[in-house]
């Protein structure tokens, strides 16, 4: 008798165990954010490698300011892409020395397209931002992504970076309204990636990964001036995203 009611207690424990484990993973939704490229389109082939890893918990969506691309499935239209951008914007007058028009409309698309990804997963633990040109580096990433989302604490992390710069940045749930608004609010003085690492949430912990979990393979800019041959000369660095180096903090 004390055998059998040792063993239900033993197989009781294992069920509360399994239980709080799948309780307690992590859920995500995964945001990509997408803007037209002249000559150049990549969200066909990076939606698609994202879409062969979706795993249990895990939801995706695109947006993009033409949501006519049917070829990636459903995608959403940006919203208020002109909102608070700026009348120099609209007249076509020197922006200097304020950021140039087309990284602001950047910061405002990401402002919006986060926004929207909350309102579409109110109840996912993570919003996870993906610009449209970052590949998986291979078949087991997003598990990876998710593995690592589950070993942090949303109350203690702003933003876990699994690229360097802003290519693929998970938010908790619970903050990143907060870090749409912040760009919003500095849409006249510093890009959101600016935002993301020197003005939001001071104070706060940030994560990074140890490597780079998605490779960019992007070579035009949505913003024109990035994609002239100068441009390109200083700052190409910035667009290299090996598979496996280490993300410099």
């Amino acid at each position: 008798m004390c055998s059998l009611l040792l063993v239900l207690l033993l197989v009781s424990a294992v069920v509360l165990s399994l239980s709080h484990g799948v309780a307690g993973s992590a859920t995500a939704h995964l945001c990509m954010i997408s803007a037209p490229r002249e000559h150049a389109n990549y969200v066909r082939e990076t939606s698609g490698a994202i879409r062969a890893q979706i795993l249990a918990g895990v939801t995706f969506s695109i947006h993009t300011p033409d949501a006519s691309d049917s070829d990636v499935g459903v995608v959403f239209p940006l919203e208020n892409r002109s909102l608070a951008i700026g009348p120099d914007c609209l007249t076509n007058e020197d922006t200097d020395p304020l950021p140039p028009c087309g990284v602001r409309q950047q910061g405002l698309d990401v402002a919006n397209a986060l926004t929207a990804c909350h309102r579409l997963q109110p109840g996912a633990d993570w919003i996870v931002m993906l610009e449209d040109d970052f590949m998986p580096c291979d078949n087991q990433t997003l598990a990876v992504l998710m593995e690592t989302l589950d070993s942090l604490d949303v109350h203690r992390i702003k933003f876990a970076r699994f690229t360097q710069g802003g290519g693929v940045v998970a938010f908790p749930a619970g903050k990143v309204l907060a870090y749409a608004q912040s760009v919003v609010d500095h849409i006249l003085t510093m890009p959101c990636d600016r935002v993301l690492l020197e003005a939001w949430s001071a104070g706060d912990s940030d994560y990074v990964f140890a490597r780079h979990l998605f490779k960019h393979v992007g070579s035009v800019s949505t913003i024109g001036y990035r994609n002239e041959a100068e441009f390109v000369r200083q700052y190409s660095g910035l667009r290299e995203n090996e598979c496996g180096a280490e993300i410099r903090v």
